[in-house]
């Protein structure tokens, strides 16, 4: 992977700090308890949201048009919170079945979906003649040729 320089991130969506001449942002204590969180916890601006989306998985053109769409560093660090708690997901449900899974394909299933199916061949379905109806006409068409 290239390394992807999100620091024009930090002006579209700046950090605003707890107090004067604290780098900290604010933090609530609504939130969720997982390691996702505390990954993103640690994180105290949105390039380094970024950043760690792209170790998960996630595009750069994906991170760029979300950041884009949020209205606020919180909203843009919840929507990347919630991609990365499904790619972890994505990749926990495949391990209990037994497949592995890289993060591009988890973060990313249809994609990965759609290269599967143009890689395996179709099956050839079997036609089968469908049966006509005898009407009246076959019926004395018949009796016709008996006769």
């Amino acid at each position: 992977m290239a390394n992807v320089n999100f620091t024009s991130l930090d002006k579209l969506l700046p950090a605003k700090a707890a107090c004067k001449g604290s780098t900290r942002r604010r933090v609530t204590d609504k939130k969720r308890h997982d390691k996702t969180s505390e990954i993103l916890d640690k994180c105290n601006s949105a390039s380094e949201i970024a950043d760690l989306a792209i170790k998960f998985g996630l595009t750069e053109l994906d991170i760029r048009n979300r950041a884009k769409a949020a209205p606020g560093i919180g909203q843009f660090r919840m929507v990347m919170g919630n991609l990365i708690r499904g790619v972890v997901s994505r990749i926990s449900k495949a391990k209990t079945k037994g497949v592995t899974l890289s993060v591009t394909d988890a973060a990313y299933p249809k994609k990965a979906k759609k290269a599967v199916k143009k890689t395996t061949k179709k099956a050839v379905k079997k036609v089968t003649k469908k049966k006509t109806k005898k009407t009246k006409k076959t019926k004395k068409a018949k009796k016709v040729n008996e006769k």
